[in-house]
């Protein structure tokens, strides 16, 4: 797997391979990792995955950049973040960035996001004469399950409370395509998506889209 500290800004880098472990930092503001695995893709308690944006001086102007893209993506595999790694998709005065994770094969198909997810994000852009907030970062996860261990309801419960953590208030996503789910509270963001695919959906606690942009949870 990808070894030794990867470092630039902007642009797009990208792994394939029958089986990826990043076990090193991949720092690449306002840029685009991919990870693209026909097997796992596992990220160490030593990785991190940095594509959040900064602040860029030129002359006496300062400009700040977008979160980037982050793509995990194993087509017949699974893909593990352990406890000790962090994705950062943060932002300032800019909008967040987004992290997609990709496991359907029925073969594999666990997305197990343990780690950390950082998304905080600030500031106002000017939409015709009304400011408006930024976007905030999103994680849109496509899976069979999430997790190896534990209830969906536990995995689903403790993936959003880290995501709250993160401040990854943007947009969540989560198509599921196996076991029933009830959500209670901790699920919130802008924009909210879930898809159970061949089981029970049910709702108990808050599921929160309010804030200053208009929200939709479907």
């Amino acid at each position: 797997g990808p070894r030794g500290a990867v470092n630039g800004y902007g642009g797009e880098l990208s792994f394939k391979g029958d089986t990826l472990r990043l076990a090193s930092a991949v720092v690449l503001p306002s840029g685009k990792v991919t990870l693209d695995a026909t097997g796992d893709v596992v990220l160490t308690d030593e990785s991190l995955i940095d594509v959040a944006g900064r602040a860029v001086v030129f002359n006496d102007i300062t400009k700040y950049g977008a979160g980037g893209n982050v793509l995990l993506d194993s087509r017949h595999g699974n893909i593990r973040q352990a406890a000790g790694s962090t994705i950062d998709l943060s932002a300032k005065h800019n909008q967040g960035g987004k992290l997609r994770a990709v496991a359907l094969d029925a073969a594999g198909g666990m997305v197990d996001l343990q780690g950390k997810i950082l998304g905080a994000n600030s500031g106002y852009y000017n939409a015709g004469g009304t400011l408006v907030p930024y976007q905030g970062s999103s994680v849109e996860v496509q899976a069979q399950r999430l997790g190896a261990t534990g209830s969906l309801d536990q995995q689903f419960a403790a993936l959003n409370q880290r995501l709250n953590d993160g401040e990854v208030f943007g947009t969540r996503s989560f198509q599921l395509k196996q076991g029933d789910l009830t959500i209670g509270n901790g699920l919130k963001a802008n924009i909210i998506n879930v898809s159970v695919d061949n089981g029970t959906l049910r709702v108990t606690g808050l599921v929160d889209a309010s804030g200053e942009r208009v929200g939709s949870i479907n």
